[in-house]
């Protein structure tokens, strides 16, 4: 097998072993070791495809001081998880990788790249926040480049529910969102008018764990008729977070094309919104709709509505 696969001209044997590797880390050290002439041939250039995965202290570490010695490896490296929280070693590791495009982390890990003298990580487009119940953002929001980050996400991946301090206004550039949530209609409700000041939004994935060994049933089903752009997981007990993530990063749609869509043709369609007039502030963290006026976490706010003919 190996013999034909070197026999095939290099480009050919890049695109091959690009599929591999993309994989796991494991298909990429394994594809490494069936020759000296295939490891020479893709060890530097299939990086740019391989998700690391970091997943605990031993692992974080070993992984961090060889980066020290290999000054060549951080920038090839463009898919990054690592499970824990802020340590000196997860710090390191995500701050010196700079040409990441998708990246799992805490958000304390998160608020150290976004501190840095300089903000390099201008390539991250799809964020996968893990290991927290409710991240918070705060500290994002007042880290220098915070905004920056921020700014450029296109794919954002809760592990758990929105959280009320979600930094709406300086995510611009999300079009794809994914979080946990409780399957009732009056919990989607709300987190649906909260998102609706997202205006490049078009896709919302519910996951949900209320059922480990069987199905959704109708009522719940029905939530995905308020909203085209809704569609659920329900997580059973084989489903892992990581492998939904190392989908997405070989190729796949991962978590954006695994939901339950609904099959309605008379899906509800959210306003266009022309304007948000902030009239007041309000401090009790509630969020309700109106015939006039949206109150969401914090501010009373009036809404125009675009009347489609």
């Amino acid at each position: 097998m190996s013999a034909s696969l070197l026999d095939l001209p290099t480009e050919l044997i890049f695109e091959i072993s690009s599929i591999v590797c993309s994989r796991s880390q494991h298909d990429y050290l394994s594809l490494k070791l069936v020759s000296r002439r295939l490891h020479d041939l893709i060890s530097v250039p299939c990086l740019l495809v391989v998700p690391v995965i970091l997943e605990d202290h031993t692992t974080i570490k070993s992984f961090s001081n060889f980066l020290q010695t290999s000054p060549w490896l951080p920038v090839r490296i463009r898919h990054l998880w690592i499970t824990l929280g802020s340590s000196r070693h997860a710090n390191y590791i995500a701050t010196v990788c700079t040409n990441l495009v998708s990246l799992a982390c805490s958000s304390n890990v998160l608020v150290f790249i976004s501190s840095d003298v300089e903000f390099r990580h201008t390539h991250i487009r799809e964020l996968t926040l893990i290991g927290e119940n409710w991240p918070s953002w705060t500290p994002l929001i007042c880290s220098p480049y915070g905004g920056h980050l921020c700014g450029q996400i296109t794919h954002l991946r809760l592990q758990e529910g929105v959280t009320p301090i979600l930094p709406i206004v300086l995510l611009t550039s999300l079009t794809h969102l994914a979080f946990s949530t409780r399957p009732v209609k009056d919990f989607v409700e709300r987190h649906l008018i909260y998102l609706g000041q997202l205006r490049n939004l078009g896709c919302i994935v519910l996951t949900t764990f209320w059922w480990r060994e069987e199905a959704p049933d109708q009522e719940t089903l029905e939530i995905l008729d308020m909203d085209r752009r809704l569609s659920l997981i329900h997580c059973e007990q084989h489903w892992r977070e990581i492998d939904a993530w190392n989908d997405r990063v070989s190729g796949s749609e991962g978590i954006w094309g695994q939901g339950i869509k609904s099959t309605s043709k008379h899906l509800f369609s959210p306003p266009r919104v022309r304007a948000f007039d902030t009239l007041t502030s309000y401090d009790r963290k509630v969020l309700f709709w109106g015939s006039k006026f949206q109150v969401t976490f914090g501010y009373v706010v009036c809404v125009h509505k675009l009347h489609e003919s």
